[in-house]
C-alpha cells in the first residue's frame, strides 16, 4: 500500500470499477490479469470503512499470496496485499481486505 493513506483508493473508487480488469504484477516478474469481482462493504460507519475486494485470474495463475503491484486506467497505481481464496472453472480468486479507519479529533 501507500505510504500516504490519502491518496489510496477507497471503497467508492473499487466500486466505480467494479467488472473491470486489473494488472497485477509482483517483484519475481510474474504479471497476469485480474478481473474485480467483488466489492464487499463490511463495516461503513462514522468510525471506519472496512472492505473486501474479490478478483478473478486466469486459471493458470499460480495462486501465491503476497504483495502485488496493480495497474489500472481509471486508478492510481498501487501495492496490495493478495491472498488466493478459491479456484473454480472460471480462474483463480484472490482478496483483499481493507480496514480505514476515520481521523480522530
Amino acid at each position: 500500500m501507500s505510504d500516504d493513506a490519502g491518496t489510496f483508493p477507497t471503497l467508492d473508487d473499487f466500486l466505480a470499477q467494479l467488472d473491470s480488469e486489473f494488472s497485477a504484477s509482483s517483484d519475481d516478474g510474474r504479471k497476469f490479469d485480474l478481473l474485480l469481482t467483488e466489492v464487499n462493504t463490511l463495516i461503513r460507519d462514522e468510525r471506519q470503512t472496512n472492505f473486501s475486494l474479490l478478483f478473478r485470474a486466469p486459471l493458470d495463475t499460480i495462486p501465491a499470496q503476497g504483495t502485488y503491484r496493480l495497474s489500472h486506467p481509471g486508478m492510481p497505481e498501487m501495492q496490495i496485499f493478495l491472498v488466493p481464496v478459491k479456484s473454480d472453472g472460471e480462474g483463480v480468486y484472490f482478496e483483499a481486505v481493507f480496514n480505514n479507519f476515520a481521523a480522530q479529533s
